[in-house]
């Protein structure tokens, strides 16, 4: 009686998990998506941390900007910057549509700025792509 039990319980748990495949692998195709947009939010909360050194990568002044050159200066190691954001301007700069698109939102995040891309991020653009696209 007990290994009767056992196989149909075994038989069971294996029903539940093929009738969960296609539910499984529709949740985790969201996922990717909803990562990558994780993704974004952690490096641009980078950007916003280590401003900073990303602000006076390229002209060695603090501004409250930098653009794509200042991050190519972190990215090339021409200036001390932590581990993260090497990681998060070395994603920024990958030569991928996403990437144009992430940049293009950083850019023109802050109001005011909507209809005025200028190619350079601010401290304010930053918290406002935060606010608008990651919850806060």
């Amino acid at each position: 009686m007990r290994k009767l039990f056992a196989a149909a319980a075994v038989a069971g748990v294996m029903a539940m998990g093929i009738a969960a495949g296609p539910a499984q692998a529709a949740a985790s195709a969201t996922q990717t998506s909803s990562g990558a947009d994780r993704l974004r939010c952690f490096e641009t909360r980078v950007f916003l941390a280590d401003f900073h050194v990303l602000d006076s990568a390229l002209s060695g002044k603090h501004d409250g900007l930098f653009g794509l050159d200042d991050a190519r200066m972190v990215r090339d190691g021409k200036v001390n910057a932590s581990g993260d954001l090497k990681a998060a301007v070395t994603l920024l700069l990958q030569p991928a549509r996403d990437n144009v698109h992430w940049w293009s939102r950083l850019d023109t995040a802050y109001k005011g700025a909507k209809d005025n891309p200028d190619g350079l991020v601010s401290r304010d653009d930053l918290k406002a792509y935060l606010k608008q696209y990651c919850g806060g």
